[in-house]
């Protein structure tokens, strides 16, 4: 779904075509483990949507972006317990469209994706999902790929490695 329109670094900020069509927008992030900061190694995150130039608006508006937030109780050094409950929650960006949210796949892995394996979802209402871990005795880290969308079609699809620890 649509055409690259433009590349960039920390920043974006691009013009594109004034009739409605439909884009594709990659966010990809990678850095090095350390022994502080062991968690986040590498995410990719793509979003889908429809866009046209806001009617009567010379300042624009708010991309129907989909965004998704984690709670995962962890310790103070980022780990979770091998069966802790991950919630997952589809919002919009502030200023964003009034649509229905659903989380529609929510994978795990814990060998930093080399293997994924689809969880089972327990909704909750608004999009929110609760997924049990079920983490074997040698899982070090907790890897998340997640795909979410809106009633509009507008869509994520995040996958974060090493997104927590987990406890021994």
């Amino acid at each position: 779904m649509g055409t690259l329109v433009a590349e960039g670094g920390a920043g974006l900020n691009t013009a594109v075509p004034a009739q409605r069509a439909g884009y594709r927008l990659v966010h990809e992030a990678t850095r090095t483990a350390t022994a502080a900061f062991p968690y986040s190694t590498a995410t990719r995150t793509e979003w889908t949507f429809a866009s046209a130039r806001p009617r009567g608006k010379a300042d624009g508006e708010q991309l129907p972006l989909v965004q998704v937030d984690y709670a995962l109780p962890t310790s103070d050094d980022g780990k979770a317990a091998a069966d802790a409950t991950l919630l997952v929650t589809p919002v919009h960006l502030d200023g964003g469209p009034h649509a229905a949210l659903r989380t529609s796949t929510v994978q795990l892995s814990y060998d930093d994706g080399a293997t994924w394996t689809t969880a089972r979802l327990r909704h909750r209402g608004d999009g929110t999902v609760s997924v049990a871990l079920n983490a074997p005795a040698s899982a070090q880290y907790l890897s998340l790929g997640v795909h979410a969308a809106d009633s509009r079609g507008n869509t994520v699809t995040q996958t974060v490695v090493r997104a927590a620890g987990i406890t021994e």
